[in-house]
């Protein structure tokens, strides 16, 4: 299984230069009159259908129905609705756009949403149905809040205006004009007859809702105010850096200054999201990864809840106040705490960061996907649950022929290491597999730790060494039981160029080497000599990967086409355009001339190798795909995507 490099930001960042390159690039090269005929025809079924969705998408943000008995969580993939217990009833909403806001209305009848292209929707909580679209912004919404009887609904975000919409008709009803560039945050007092706004300039306005006059401005020199909540009638809490203000509204007098404790990288954390309790006794504030639960009769830290992996980006009280619901920056999970005793009740799972890896395991019941967080999980296609969730703290993995043992980048150490596999997994199912990890007990061995950034590593076929891709321009094969080097390829002068990928072929006798702006070197693995260089075609080569028989390298390129040669003679069969974007993934049908390439389009191409035509084109991920692979009779085929989700498709 070829190890993958994760395409995120790095993809953008060297979009400038790769253009540059590539006018300068001359193409001098022929296409051969070659055709793979020793692969087989395309199965006469070649229409493929999605037939299961594992994981729900990045969390970004969560509302409690006001009966308490349903979590909305807003996402990647559109709302996903929670009851009993905190299972999945329904997919309520996907939608094309990712939701990054969500609020409930105070009758628990509809349900308002932002997305990343600065729009509104307004959804029928009963069944999803679309009722309105709120237009006019161009840049993110910061902060959206129905008014107590559900007929307003107050929006702001990076533009000088709180925005006042009807929430029947979608009628603008007034823009409350501010002193400044971008509005916060917005709250409304109990009885809707004020609403509260700070800005990014350190100023708080008091607006009366009945009539839309500016009351009061509380301006503050003391730094950036990130969020607010109305305590009392008369009294707002305050979130400034990393304290609390308590400030009276009649007066205009700063109360109280509430410090916390949490350190987020060395330094006092910033308070980014907070929420007041239902009888006001009681306040959660977000500050960095931790939760600090204020008791505000006390005025003194009650709980500091720790769990989280990323800061927190949004907390949300349960109606009675017993409970509240939070999740991260990572999008990982939500988890649900007990505000009597502080005690995380339930994590609830499957909203995932990003997938880097997709394989099937032996018997193809289960699949194995590494995340970009560094965890494993093991997800059973029959039930579209996962098994075990592996704390492995590594990207890049590979596993070995038998599954004994696994490969990867440690994110920790960033040194290419191996673990035991098997005892992982196994441990896992027994929830042992934490503790064991801390301490080591299944860390096989560390290879040279003075490699330079590794791009990629991958077990030979027969399980006995590891190929490692380096950013410096070096290709290494290490002896897997010992970490020693049987060779060093060096493709560059001064290491002036990246190995972005290295790929075993079937038989393991030679190893294919993905240089950045050089071609695809290829290595006799025997006695360490390179055979030959396939050189670009005007090309910048992104991904690269064998044909089942040995006999053909096929590459992906930035532009979003496909290359193929043959990997003997080194001669050009064919180049041929279908994804509009950088190709992430290659994945050849184990027994048929169809190849699979996933791109940062969105889409999965399926292709016939032998005219280069495509087959089929297969869309459902919102967003970048980084993951393929074929089950082992070639019936399913895997895809992961940076929104979280693994997707299944056939064409049985």
């Amino acid at each position: 299984m070829n190890g993958i490099f994760c395409i995120k930001e790095s993809t953008k960042m060297m979009t400038a230069l790769i253009l540059v390159l590539l006018a300068m690039w001359g193409t001098g090269l022929s296409y051969a009159n070659i055709s793979p005929q020793s692969l087989q025809q395309i199965p006469d079924q070649t229409s493929y259908r999605e037939v299961s969705i594992l994981g729900h998408g990045s969390a970004n943000s969560i509302a409690w129905s006001p009966d308490g008995d349903s979590l909305i969580v807003a996402g990647s993939l559109g709302l996903w609705l929670y009851e009993d217990n905190f299972q999945v009833v329904t997919h309520l909403v996907s939608t094309s756009e990712e939701v990054l806001q969500v609020v409930w209305s105070p009758d628990s009848t509809k349900i308002a949403g932002t997305t990343d292209n600065h729009q509104i929707y307004i959804w029928d909580a009963s069944n999803g149905t679309l009722l309105r679209t709120l237009q006019g912004y161009t840049d993110d919404i910061r902060s959206m809040k129905w008014s107590p009887d559900g007929e307003r609904l107050a929006t702001s975000g990076f533009e000088s205006s709180v925005r006042i919409w009807d929430s029947t008709t979608g009628e603008l009803l007034i823009l409350l004009e501010h002193d400044t560039r971008s509005i916060w945050d917005i709250a409304w007092n109990g009885d809707g007859t004020q609403l509260a706004s700070i800005s990014t300039e350190s100023a708080v306005y008091i607006w009366n809702m009945n009539n839309y006059v500016l009351l009061s401005t509380f301006p503050n020199p003391n730094g950036l105010y990130t969020s607010v909540s109305w305590h009392s009638p008369n009294v707002l809490a305050i979130a400034n850096f990393s304290v609390i203000l308590i400030l009276d509204v009649s007066t205009g007098r700063e109360e109280q200054v509430l410090q916390g404790n949490s350190i987020w990288y060395g330094n006092p954390a910033t308070v980014e999201y907070m929420a007041m309790s239902p009888s006001g006794n009681q306040l959660a504030s977000g500050v960095g990864a931790t939760i600090e639960i204020w008791d505000l009769n006390t005025l003194q830290i009650q709980y500091t809840l720790e769990g989280h992996t990323d800061r927190v980006r949004d907390l949300k009280w349960s109606l009675d106040g017993s409970y509240f619901a939070s999740t991260d920056y990572s999008g990982q999970t939500v988890r649900i705490w007990d505000t009597a005793t502080g005690k995380l009740l339930t994590s609830i799972e499957g909203h995932t960061a990003g997938i880097n890896q997709v394989a099937w395991m032996l018997g193809n019941d289960n699949i194995a996907a590494s995340y970009f967080d560094g965890t494993v999980r093991i997800w059973n296609t029959q039930l579209t649950s996962v098994v075990s969730s592996i704390p492995l703290d590594a990207w890049l993995v590979s596993w070995n022929n038998d599954w004994s043992r696994v490969a990867g980048l440690s994110r920790s150490s960033e040194h290419p290491t191996v673990w035991n596999w098997a005892e992982l997994y196994e441990d896992s199912q027994t929830m042992i597999s934490t503790t064991g990890l801390d301490a080591g007990q299944y860390l096989i061995m560390e290879y040279r730790p003075y490699l330079y950034d590794i791009s990629s590593i991958v077990w030979n076929p027969n399980g006995d060494q590891v190929a490692v891709s380096s950013r410096d321009g070096r290709v290494y094969i290490l002896d897997a039981a010992t970490g020693s080097e049987i060779y060093v390829f060096e493709e560059a002068e001064e290491f002036s160029v990246e190995a972005w990928q290295v790929a075993w072929s079937p038989d393991g006798s030679r190893l294919a080497g993905l240089i950045l702006g050089l071609g695809i070197q290829i290595w006799n693995t025997n006695d360490g000599t390179a055979d030959g260089m396939l050189t670009p075609v005007d090309e910048w080569m992104w991904r690269i990967a064998w044909s089942p028989d040995g006999k053909y390298l096929v590459g992906g390129t930035v532009q979003g086409d496909i290359i193929l040669w043959n990997a003997s003679t080194y001669a050009l069969i064919f180049k041929t355009s279908g994804h509009t974007d950088v190709v992430n993934e290659l994945a050849w049908h184990p027994n048929s001339n169809i190849l699979a390439s996933g791109s940062n389009d969105g889409t999965i191409i399926l292709w016939d190798v032998n005219t280069g035509e495509v087959i089929e084109t297969l869309t459902g991920h919102n967003g970048p795909v980084t993951a393929l692979a074929w089950n082992s009779d070639g019936t399913q085929l895997a895809s992961g995507g940076e929104d979280g989700t693994i997707r299944i498709w056939t064409n049985e």
